[in-house]
């Protein structure tokens, strides 16, 4: 009987069945925790005390062990379920550690831009994005970038590391005169904060140039202490 049953259950969810009840969907969590045993009394129990399955999932470990018929492995499974339950509704919070993840993320966030925009990512010392601040023109070729506001911002971040990008959406990603005077004004600031210029990316519609690959951002730092 309890074969059978648990059978038809897992068919109704597998072909959707928009009438499953909550008893039915607290079965269902039950089965792996009870693997041959009918789960339907404890189903009852469990929502007639809690009142929802959510609150089910919620609820202490403590408090689930005193019901009749939960014990540490089922009460395990549902704070397992609680967890994941948590880590799903958090955003996972974008990462930059190598010049791959920087061409990536860049290359995502300029795509279908049409005019010219200069953005500043500021990093964790792990690499976890803590704040951007972003530069927009209305122009294909031209963006002014506020010097005031960009060293302010790093103040008030706080943090241990920098990536600035800008795209080119005329195609060539050569870096201009106007690049790299923009980018020693940006070190300038970041090392007056002791913090890190990692990268300069210049991203188009097919390609990127990278200033750390380049090593044109050691040569800056050079040019800054003569």
């Amino acid at each position: 009987m309890a074969a059978g049953h648990r059978e038809r259950v897992y068919t109704r969810f597998l072909n959707g069945d928009e009438k499953i009840s909550e008893l039915d969907i607290m079965e269902l969590l039950l089965f792996y925790c009870v693997p041959v045993k009918d789960v339907k009394p404890l189903a009852t129990r469990l929502l007639k005390r809690f009142g929802s399955v959510n609150a089910v999932i919620s609820a202490n470990p403590g408090v689930l062990t005193s019901v009749e018929g939960v014990g540490k492995k089922t009460a395990a499974f549902f704070e397992v379920l609680r967890l994941l339950d948590k880590r799903v509704a958090e955003p996972v919070k974008p990462k930059i550690t190598n010049v791959v993840e920087t061409v990536r993320y860049f290359t995502e966030y300029f795509e279908g831009m049409e005019t010219e925009q200069f953005v500043v990512v500021l990093l964790s010392e792990q690499g976890d994005v803590l704040d951007t601040v972003i530069f927009a023109g209305e122009e294909r070729d031209r963006v002014n970038v506020d010097l005031q506001r960009f060293s302010v911002e790093v103040g008030r971040v706080r943090p241990f590391s920098a990536v600035i990008a800008h795209n080119h959406p005329s195609g060539s990603v050569r870096p201009s005169v106007a690049d790299d005077v923009a980018t020693k004004k940006i070190l300038t600031i970041l090392n007056a904060q002791a913090v890190n210029l990692l990268d300069h990316i210049i991203v188009s519609e097919d390609d990127y140039f990278s200033y750390h690959s380049a090593d044109k951002i050691s040569k800056l730092r050079e040019e800054l202490l003569r």
